[in-house]
């Protein structure tokens, strides 16, 4: 006896060459795979939502449904290592003046 044809969901599509994936995480989620953002990346998103010019790139890799705010893994690595080409500020023990000071 034949068993009925069942209809199954065809595959979805792989991104093509080039093209990013959506890895979105809750925020807990985003800090407990990277634990050197504990605590910190709920202000870094309200700071990047105020228009500080710092943050500017962590805006692409938030996602707001409702209320419910996710982060887009990918674009939020992203973020950090474009964070990580920035040159380090000037030691402040080291006699460094600013201008006009």
């Amino acid at each position: 006896m034949q068993q009925p044809s069942q209809k199954s969901a065809p595959p979805r599509p792989r991104p093509a060459l080039g093209e990013t994936q959506l890895r979105a995480l809750t925020v807990k989620q985003i800090e407990a795979a990277h634990p050197g953002v504990q605590d910190r990346l709920r202000s870094w998103i309200h700071r990047a939502d105020s228009g500080d010019p710092e943050f500017a790139g962590l805006r692409h890799a938030v996602i707001r449904v409702g209320r419910s705010v996710l982060v887009d893994e990918l674009r939020f690595v992203e973020f950090l290592r474009q964070r990580s080409l920035i040159p380090p500020s000037p030691d402040r023990r080291s006699g460094w003046v600013r201008n006009g000071s």
